[in-house]
């Protein structure tokens, strides 16, 4: 989004990137599910994290086996990359790099990514010694937090030309909130839908009655 040369290029990209993701899940969802019916003992020796990689390497083996089984650990390896570049890069040049009135030298900027990525490497790997029991669930959870807080700030402050800075504020504290109550709710649905429901509505009520204040004053 930083590297788009315009916000129209930037709206397209979002929406592209979700019809993306959305067929892509999809696909991947409908093959579990059929791996599933195909070989309905597999649940008994195999989780929900090791489907696909116990289908396509035991159960369906062939002389291609070993090229699927390989694309799927670079798109692990591939990711854990791009997680880690983007725990650097933000880290150092959104964050340290705005702190302060002087501006911080390129060579600083790019010291601090690469020993913001060696700590963020080293955290994954101390956290991977002990690995929860179900990884999908846990990884849900995780990208459910950064739904609830930063779902309504990236989609609001483009889409939404009357957000304020107290809106995002609000958005922050309702996501805290709402996310922390819903987490230990027993409910039908994942906890970061209407926790992130509440912070979206958060940041639009709050920055509508921000900007009418302004209206009215001026």
């Amino acid at each position: 989004m930083i590297s788009a040369g315009s916000k129209r290029t930037a709206k397209r990209m979002i929406l592209c990137s979700l019809v993306f993701l959305a067929v892509f899940y999809f696909v991947l969802t409908q093959i579990g599910l059929g791996l599933r019916v195909l070989f309905p003992g597999m649940s008994l020796y195999a989780g929900n994290d090791d489907v696909l990689i116990t289908a396509i390497h035991q159960l369906m083996y062939s002389r291609l086996s070993g090229f699927f089984l390989i694309s799927i650990i670079g798109a692990c390896i591939s990711t854990a990359n791009s997680q880690l570049l983007l725990i650097g890069s933000s880290l150092s040049y959104d964050v340290l790099s705005k702190i302060g009135t002087r501006k911080m030298e390129e060579d600083r900027i790019l010291w601090l990514t690469r020993l913001f990525v060696f700590l963020g490497g080293t955290a994954s790997l101390i956290f991977s010694f002990n690995p929860p029991a179900d990884t999908l669930s846990y990884g849900g959870d995780i990208w459910g937090v950064f739904s609830v807080f930063f779902f309504p700030l990236v989609y609001g402050a483009l889409y939404f030309k009357r957000g304020t800075k107290a809106g995002a504020y609000a958005a922050f504290i309702a996501g805290a909130v709402s996310g922390a109550a819903f987490f230990y709710m027993p409910l039908d649905i994942h906890w970061a839908f209407p926790a992130t429901i509440c912070s979206t509505a958060a940041y639009v009520l709050v920055s509508l009655k921000g900007s009418r204040k302004k209206e009215e004053d001026a």
